[in-house]
């Protein structure tokens, strides 16, 4: 998985980097499916709009997602921006695997072979 931060109105801490790639190695083990995850930090310089907003993008195959969050801090901004990112991919993940289950049919659901009613052969069948 490709990794890319981007910060803006401010430089990447030592710190936020770790925040960030301790998230990343949760979500590459739980969403093994991402190709790559662009995260832009920004610093807002207006004291009353909010402070920090992180947005992450995860790439995956034919899909993007995204979660943008804003916090009193970065460090809150980021985990609270991995953690809907997190609930996206399971609820994308959540539809993906619905989906295929309703299109695969129920092997009980299947006619038989000779064009029976779909019971097993056995005894009572070799009997009739």
């Amino acid at each position: 998985m490709d990794l890319e931060i981007q910060t803006r109105e401010c430089d990447l801490r030592p710190e936020w980097r770790g925040v960030i790639e301790e998230w990343v190695g949760k979500l590459s083990t739980r969403f093994p499916r991402i190709l790559r995850l662009h995260v832009r930090l920004r610093r807002s310089r207006h004291h009353r709009q909010g402070g920090d907003e992180v947005r992450v993008l995860a790439n995956l195959p034919g899909r993007t997602v995204t979660a943008a969050k804003r916090g009193a801090d970065m460090v809150a901004a980021t985990h609270a921006a991995f953690e809907g990112l997190g609930r996206e991919l399971a609820a994308l993940s959540e539809k993906r695997l619905g989906a295929r289950r309703e299109r695969r049919p129920e092997i009980a659901a299947l006619p038989a072979a000779d064009g029976g009613e779909g019971e097993p052969e056995g005894k009572e069948a070799r009997l009739a």
